[in-house]
């Protein structure tokens, strides 16, 4: 998947935002706008590292505050995915 990521001019970080958001970190190798993130986000290192998802994982994108959408946003997650709606059917409808 990289491989041909990098064919489509993905570099490793902006390939690691958009298809995992940084999942697959330790918090320690957060860099220090991803940190800044998840913690708007109320991600804690212990949280992250425990794998609790803080409240506003449960929340519809239109039910975060303004400041937790630019988290996301800062994250790579627009509001299709961050709802986990399927590209394929947004793209149908239209």
């Amino acid at each position: 998947e990289q491989i041909a990521g990098g064919n489509l001019g993905f570099e490793l970080e902006n390939w690691d935002c958009h298809q995992n958001h940084f999942f697959a970190y330790n918090w320690s190798g957060l860099g220090d706008a991803q940190l800044a993130a998840y913690v708007g986000l109320g991600w804690t290192e212990t949280t992250w590292n425990d794998n609790i998802p803080p409240e506003s994982f449960s929340k519809r994108w239109s039910e975060l505050n303004p400041e937790e959408q630019s988290a996301a946003r800062e994250l790579c997650f627009f509001e299709v995915t961050w709802n986990g709606d399927s590209l394929t059917s947004i793209e149908s409808t239209q």
